[in-house]
């Protein structure tokens, strides 16, 4: 197939901190857009040369040299989707860790606030019981 490249705008693209971002310049001095990719649905090949980004907000259809590069572009850009949602995942496993590890430290520091308040009892009866004479020595008896 052939493209008239008339109606299509050259961008550089860029995967950076979770972004799709493209440029107008060759030299990425200032970004022109981006694209979160944890809002990429998915990526599909629509063409020889084409294939599309399908997010929550938009669909962006993309132009290519090669079939190798589209076929790249749609390997890098799928890697990251997964990349980030192991990241996401872990980050959300270390924050139950890190909650059940306060809840368990918290839980066990209590034990030692247990075992004073166990003493003090302990000594609060022994003094009751030797103040009403509770324990009588063996002589008395």
């Amino acid at each position: 197939m052939i493209y008239s490249l008339f109606r299509w705008q050259s961008r550089f693209f860029q995967i950076k901190n979770g972004q799709l971002v493209w440029f107008k310049k060759k030299d990425k001095s200032m970004a022109h857009n981006f694209l979160n990719i944890k809002e990429i649905k998915k990526v599909i090949s629509i063409e020889d040369l084409k294939f599309n980004i399908i997010s929550n907000i938009k669909n962006y259809e993309f132009l290519v040299e090669t079939k190798e590069k589209r076929d790249e572009w749609i390997n890098i850009i799928n890697q990251e989707i997964k990349n980030l949602s192991k990241k996401q995942e872990k980050k959300y496993n270390n924050i139950y860790e890190l909650d059940l590890k306060k809840k368990i430290f918290q839980d066990f520091s209590n034990l030692s606030a247990i075992d004073t308040n166990k003493t003090y009892m302990k000594n609060v009866i022994d003094a009751s019981m030797k103040k009403e004479n509770f324990f009588k020595s063996k002589k008395e008896t």
